[in-house]
């Protein structure tokens, strides 16, 4: 038999083949997001209706072709995939680059369903597919969370040409086994909807950096060596669980999944960390038990299963991040919960049915050893090379200097095209020269946005610490970054009324001038408010805290986008207290074509405001505000 007939030959190209998915995935999420749903005005329910026709293309594809589905969609699907990825790189955000993203997505899902048809072994083709998922997990956290399709230059187009070139030749070489009577069987077909299952709690609970970052603050190093540690381990128990076999590995596998999503949702402690590497290992231990080759099914049933686990990952997907805008009538946590529920089940299935005695190889222990040392080394080199220097340390100013500030809701990093804009974000508070920046919209990690870390990103630009305050969840809220030690940070929820998205206020007190402090309520209002009954009430909350903050003789600042124009009820909430540091006839909303002020800075008497400015940029649905604030002695006050 020759190298390119070896029936091995699959797993390399379904590991790459399931890369390049999850790095589109990335993508054509966002792009339905903002591109289809166009800042908020196309509903949650419009939008998860056409994420799920497109992922229904690939299984219903597979379902017509049958018995051909290898034959003719193996080809077909990679050309897709690869064709789709390269038009991903040319285009500039929009609907081209919407279009690309369900190409690559469409083609990747048919791809897969070849594979599910005529792999020798499905077990392997779902280890391989892991090993994929994994592998872009990697990658994505070793660029710092800012994947190839967002970088421009000779640089990423040379990466991303090695390794579609790489995928294409793998793809061939598969050729010669997909399909052929080898092995006539390759096991049940249930086992590829799990993959669906299976992806979401990785992009959802393990895949994000910022969600380590959120649990521990430890800096880049260890978090970078930690999260390809954590994945690693799921390669390397996907790879034993043969060993253990299909007993011990599904029941254990179970109850690691089981307590790893219930502790990784928490994400607040070490805890959280230690769950996320417990769930690793259970994926692990399930995907590789699954392993039953005595079952023959046919051609098409294995083909649709396959090309449906990403027509399963959206489905799951939606009902969980459909909960932020919806108010669903279970906790939005119980989808994951209930997901998770699934996969444990599996593998108590798993576990119970009759499987044909798989025989102890001898080069396990030399695979599962050579995988742990790859996953080791692969951490350090990847957390060497993205170490971040030790920001500044922050002193407080002298007196009567002035203070500069920038309010910004960076739209979860992505302009109004859909684009990551992450650096064009720093540019345009960098050339603030802000000595106190408010952020809102910070995604520090959802699936749906590509599992971004602006606050780290934004933090090497900016050279100050930050605080960040979670409001939907412990990954979405608002972030100050000052250049003045902070002394006092506490967050408090806002009343929920009607929103289904959960909204906080951040107070930090920070020491501005020697011996003298300010306060800054960092906030982002509600923007549901049908009767009166969300918004206001969620001001009036804030309200209370600029009181108190009053009472103890504090200077307050309060930004934040409010959701509110100047003339409404909720900024006649502050009354006379705190007046407005940009006048009125300054829109910021949205960015192409202001016409709302929404954005607001206010200040209590203390402050003189000696400038503003409005920044013209399309970095995000939002323009930024600024402004020069200079603090009155304490015997003007």
């Amino acid at each position: 038999m020759s190298d390119v007939a070896r029936p091995g030959t699959v797993v390399p190209a379904t590991a790459l083949l399931a890369l390049v998915f999850f790095d589109v995935l990335r993508v054509w999420l966002p792009s339905l997001l903002f591109i289809v749903g166009d800042a908020g005005s196309t509903s949650a329910v419009v939008m998860g209706g056409i994420a799920i026709a497109i992922a229904l293309a690939a299984p219903l594809v597979c379902g017509l072709l049958g018995g051909a589905a290898v034959r003719i969609g193996w080809p077909v699907g990679v050309l897709l995939l690869v064709g789709g990825r390269v038009l991903l790189q040319f285009s500039d955000g929009g609907p081209l680059q919407f279009a690309a993203a369900s190409i690559a997505f469409v083609g990747a899902g048919i791809a897969f369903g070849a594979i599910g048809a005529g792999a020798p072994s499905g077990r392997q083709a779902r280890i391989a597919v892991l090993l994929g998922i994994v592998g872009s997990v990697v990658i994505h956290t070793g660029l710092g969370t800012t994947d190839l399709v967002w970088r421009d230059g000779p640089a990423a187009w040379s990466v991303l040409i090695v390794l579609l070139a790489a995928t294409v030749l793998a793809a061939r070489n598969a050729t010669a086994v997909l399909g052929t009577d080898r092995t006539p069987t390759s096991g049940p077909a249930w086992p590829w909807w799990l993959m669906g299952p299976v992806v979401v709690l990785i992009g959802v609970l393990t895949a994000p950096p910022g969600r380590m970052v959120t649990a521990t603050d430890w800096p880049d190093v260890l978090v970078v060596g930690a999260v390809i540690g954590t994945h690693g381990v799921a390669i390397v128990t996907a790879v034993s669980a043969r060993w253990f076999g299909p007993a011990v590995a599904g029941v254990s596998g179970a109850g690691l999944v089981l307590f790893g999503t219930a502790g990784s949702l928490q994400a607040a402690s070490l805890t959280a960390v230690a769950a996320q590497v417990l769930l690793a290992a259970g994926i692990g231990l399930i995907v590789g038990a699954a392993a039953r080759a005595d079952i023959d099914v046919s051609l098409r049933r294995r083909a649709i299963a396959a090309a449906g686990f990403p027509l399963a990952l959206v489905v799951i997907g939606f009902l969980y991040y459909a909960g932020y805008d919806i108010a669903l009538p279970f906790p939005r946590r119980a989808v994951l919960l209930v997901t998770s529920t699934l996969v444990a089940g599996a593998g108590l299935f798993i576990a119970t049915a009759e499987f044909r005695p798989a025989l102890r190889e001898r080069s396990t222990a030399r695979q599962v050893l050579a995988v742990a040392t790859a996953t080791i080394a692969t951490a350090g080199v990847a957390a060497a090379l993205v170490a971040s220097p030790t920001p500044m340390q922050p002193t407080p100013g002298a007196a009567g200097e002035e203070i500069g500030i920038t309010l910004y809701n960076i739209h979860m990093g992505f302009d109004p095209d859909g684009r990551m804009s992450l650096d064009q974000i720093g540019d345009v508070v960098e050339g603030t020269d802000p000595d106190i920046v408010v952020l809102n919209e910070v995604d520090r990690g959802w699936l749906t946005t590509g599992s971004r870390e602006p606050l780290r990103i934004l933090q090497e630009r900016l050279d100050m610490p930050y605080v960040f305050a979670p409001a939907a969840d412990e990954i979405w809220g608002n972030a100050v970054f000052s250049r003045y030690p902070i002394t006092e940070i506490s967050i408090e929820r806002l009343p929920r009324g009607r929103d289904a998205m959960v909204r906080s206020q951040l107070i930090v007190i920070m020491e501005v001038e020697p011996e003298r402090r300010v306060a800054l309520i960092a906030t982002h209002l509600s923007h549901v408010d049908l009767q009166g009954d969300t918004r206001l009430p969620q001001a009036r909350a804030i309200a209370g805290t600029l009181a108190r903050l009053q009472e103890r003789g504090v200077p307050v600042i309060i930004a934040g986008d409010l959701n509110a124009e100047p003339d409404d009820a909720e900024l006649a909430t502050f009354g006379d207290i705190a007046r407005s540091a940009v006048p009125e006839a300054n829109p910021t909303f949205p960015s192409h074509a202001p016409e709302v002020q929404i954005d607001h800075i206010l200040v209590t008497q203390e402050f003189d405001v000696v400038g503003f400015d409005v920044p013209q940029t399309r970095a995000s649905d939002h323009l930024p505000l600024t402004a020069r604030l200079v603090l009155r002695s304490e015997d003007e006050d």
